[in-house]
């Protein structure tokens, strides 16, 4: 999976819903996808048990390939590659070259 992580700020580039902004809210790795913030599609839902049916509004899972994260330090959509400081590994800004949080 890529270097996404939940509460990162992102940025959707392709899809039904690009150029739209938003915080992660959930990750996926198996499937490799994310669900953000405030992306959300109607569903028809048939009653089941006590739920009377209707339409529903529910979070969107995008693929992971389909977002970026936007760079703390340069506000722009970029790749993050890693680097390691010391013993840890930092997430690092392809386009600034800084870390990012």
């Amino acid at each position: 999976m890529k270097a996404v992580k939940k509460n990162d700020f992102v940025m959707v580039i392709a899809g039904k819903f690009k150029d739209k902004e938003g915080k992660i809210s959930a990750v996926y790795p198996k499937v490799n996808r994310v669900s953000i913030e405030g992306l959300t599609q109607k569903k028809n839902m048939k009653p089941q048990g006590s739920f009377e049916g209707g339409i529903v509004d529910r979070p969107v899972r995008l693929h992971a390939s389909n977002i970026l994260v936007v760079c703390t330090a340069c506000k722009k959509p970029s790749r993050m590659g890693v680097s390691i400081e010391g013993e840890s590994r930092v997430r690092v800004c392809k386009r600034c070259g800084k870390a990012v949080a």
